[in-house]
């Protein structure tokens, strides 16, 4: 049940925001919600209708995980989730793991022709190591000890175990170090190409537009938070609102209630794959 309030949705949400931005200063957490923070702030007059949203359909109730607490945090977190700079980067991140996915599968086929060619030459022209070669659980071992989170859990729980089927059967039913490295390009093969992250495909794959990517964003995130309604949006003059003060667009790129209800009905009826570049 909505608590009645008499104070104005704007003197509530700003001494709200106040209250927060103080408390998270002073135990030096959320560190990159400061500045859109103190930013909404300094225009507290344009966002008054925002505010006014958000106390009409919530109430006053800053409780823990209230819908009226998330939809101001949604405002927050967007400056540092979806500036261009963050959306750049995860673009960036996708495609290094889209080559990586290709390189890993050729990787394992190039180190298992190799140990095969060891293997070969070794017993053809009668070469061998003073070691003898590696098993299955050398590896084990060699890969657990030699970890930098290595924590000896392996030695005390798992090496004794291992070490005792490591001489049954003569070792015959161990795969080679072969078979294991192609065990990973078989499994990287088997993995779908797209990576999936936080942000919406539109977002991802789409042509880059600070204002598209920031409304899309912004309203994925919202959508997920399952404590606020399903219903629940800003509306498209308030979404521009918070566009312009959270990004700072410059004068000539104000977003407006037009420009957001554009994004809005343009990729909310299938229309993703004419904004791909």
């Amino acid at each position: 049940m909505k608590k009645p309030f008499k104070r104005s949705a704007l003197s509530i949400s700003e001494a709200f925001t106040r209250q927060s931005l103080s408390s998270f200063k002073e135990k030096k957490v959320w560190m990159t919600w400061h500045p859109i923070m103190e930013r909404l702030l300094s225009h507290s007059t344009e966002m008054k209708p925002v505010y006014q949203g958000i106390c009409d359909r919530f109430g006053y109730n800053p409780e823990y995980n209230s819908p009226f607490l998330l939809a101001h945090e949604a405002i927050w977190m967007s400056g540092g989730l979806l500036s261009k700079d963050t959306i750049s980067h995860k673009r960036s991140v996708q495609k290094e793991l889209s080559s990586l996915h290709e390189m890993i599968p050729k990787l394992a086929g190039q180190l298992c022709e190799a140990l095969s060619r060891q293997k070969e030459l070794m017993e053809t022209e009668d070469f061998s190591r003073e070691e003898p070669s590696l098993t299955f659980v050398d590896m084990m071992s060699l890969a657990c000890k030699n970890s930098e989170h290595y924590n000896g859990h392996y030695s005390g729980w798992v090496e004794k175990e291992l070490t005792k089927l490591d001489g049954l059967y003569d070792g015959r039913y161990w795969p080679e170090i072969k078979q294991f490295v192609s065990a990973i390009g078989t499994y990287e093969s088997s993995q779908p190409q797209l990576v999936k992250g936080n942000l919406p495909e539109s977002i991802m794959h789409g042509r880059s537009s600070t204002l598209k990517d920031f409304v899309l964003g912004f309203d994925s995130e919202l959508r997920k938070c399952q404590q606020i309604p399903a219903d629940f949006s800003f509306s498209n003059s308030s979404m521009a609102t918070i566009a312009n003060i959270v990004l700072e667009l410059p004068e000539s790129q104000l977003a407006t209630s037009d420009t957001v209800r554009n994004v809005r009905h343009r990729f909310k009826n299938g229309m993703y794959e004419k904004a791909l570049a």
